[in-house]
């Protein structure tokens, strides 16, 4: 009677060094604050990190169990026609959109959109990452309109300059009200910006 034991022996450390690496992959995706949306061929949404819920206000849930159309859902078809269009002849996509969020709010967006590819060569999916330009839209309009202040201000300034007789009366004042004071002209007009 022989009694044999076969025993099959296998290496996994490279799959446990490649699951750790796409946990950490993962990780790091779920944290940046670039929104990340992952699709498959047929737009449904595959994956989504947190940065897109914060941007959109919907939960990752929800998204997850949608299409590209929550994201897209209230601009113009021609665009999203467009993204596909592009992404499909495997060029980039990048534009500022705006869409809008849970609350009607419409918030502006960076997006750049992908095709991707398995290891094949064959589309398996699209790649989307898109963060929130809203406050530095703001901010530039904030500068458009001071800067436009800012040119009316040195317009009345230069009209003033010119008139001669309106600037010495001016000067005059400035120098009784100096001379009243006892301070120099230009803390007169220091302290009258700062009130």
């Amino acid at each position: 009677n022989m009694r044999s034991v076969i025993l099959f022996l296998r290496d996994i450390s490279s799959e446990t060094q490649a699951q750790s690496e796409v946990l950490q992959l993962s990780r790091a995706i779920d944290n940046i604050g670039e929104a990340v949306v992952i699709t498959d061929n047929d737009g449904k949404i595959v994956f989504v990190n947190k940065a897109l819920s914060r941007i959109l206000n919907y939960s990752e849930k929800e998204i997850l169990s949608s299409s590209l159309s929550v994201i897209f859902s209230h601009t113009d078809e021609k665009l999203y026609q467009t993204i596909q269009s592009e992404i499909r002849d495997d060029k980039m996509w990048t534009n500022e959109v705006n869409l809008i969020d849970r609350n009607e709010k419409e918030v502006t967006v960076s997006i750049t959109a992908a095709l991707v590819r398995d290891i094949d060569g064959l589309p398996i999916g699209q790649v989307f990452t898109c963060y929130d330009v809203s406050r530095r839209i703001l901010r530039e309009k904030q500068m458009i309109k001071q800067f436009r202040e800012l040119e009316v201000l040195h317009k009345i300034s230069s009209i003033l300059m010119e008139r001669k007789e309106l600037n010495e009366l001016l000067g005059t004042v400035l120098n009784a009200v100096s001379e009243f004071s006892g301070c120099k002209s230009g803390c007169i007009l220091l302290f009258d910006r700062i009130r």
